[in-house]
């Protein structure tokens, strides 16, 4: 990125400032294309300091597009900040926004925002989002979290994002379905049953042996 910081960033803050007024969805695509050719022409940092001062905005648009972009831009410096939106907004769609944000940041923390979402937000819509969103990482606690989405959300579309996601991670790990990858989770799990028990036993034994 580089050349006139100084006009680009005079360029964004006009965009944003339309913005604020009611505009049609054509409208809001042609401003979010506007937007990107002007950050093209900036330095990152430059372009982080506009958007994160719009996280607390009064208009849920603007924050709303304020973390958009901060995810685009990999902005690590505002995680705190983006998952503080994820908890506490009122906004449906700002909360949105915010866990496609984190899928893009994909920190131990911002992932673990994310199956929180996905327990406890009240919105179908955010936890839909945070089941879809968690596809993307192969870790055990998120196949486990997913799993019970697709078993205890009381929303179809919760659901069918959760087995989709289930889905996406089998296949990144070699499998034709996560069938098949639960059907080897299970076999796993009892394998470590039987471990642990076999443990319990012997240490039964060594403690009986101990005593007398």
């Amino acid at each position: 990125m580089t050349k006139n910081n100084g006009q680009e960033a005079t360029t964004i803050e006009r965009i944003l400032k339309e913005l604020e007024e009611k505009i049609d969805e054509q409208q809001f695509v042609k401003y979010l294309n506007e937007i990107l050719s002007a950050i093209e022409q900036l330095e990152k940092t430059e372009a982080i300091k506009i958007f994160q001062k719009l996280i607390d905005e009064e208009k849920e648009l603007l924050r709303s597009v304020a973390i958009y972009w901060l995810g685009e831009l990999q902005a690590k410096e505002t995680e705190e900040k983006i998952i503080n939106s994820l908890r506490n907004d009122e906004s449906t769609i700002v909360r949105s926004t915010a866990v496609q944000a984190l899928g893009k940041l994909g920190s131990t923390a911002a992932i673990q925002a994310l199956i929180t979402s996905l327990q406890r937000d009240k919105e179908e819509q955010v936890r839909s989002w945070a089941a879809l969103t968690l596809g993307d990482f192969t870790l055990e606690r998120v196949i486990n979290v997913l799993i019970q989405a697709t078993k205890q959300d009381k929303e179809r579309e919760v659901k069918t994002s959760a087995r989709w996601s289930l889905n996406a991670i089998a296949k990144k790990m070699g499998y034709k379905s996560y069938y098949r990858l639960l059907s080897d989770l299970q076999a796993e799990e009892t394998k470590k049953q039987k471990i642990t028990c076999r443990f319990s036993e012997e240490n039964k034994l060594e403690r009986k042996a101990n005593k007398n």
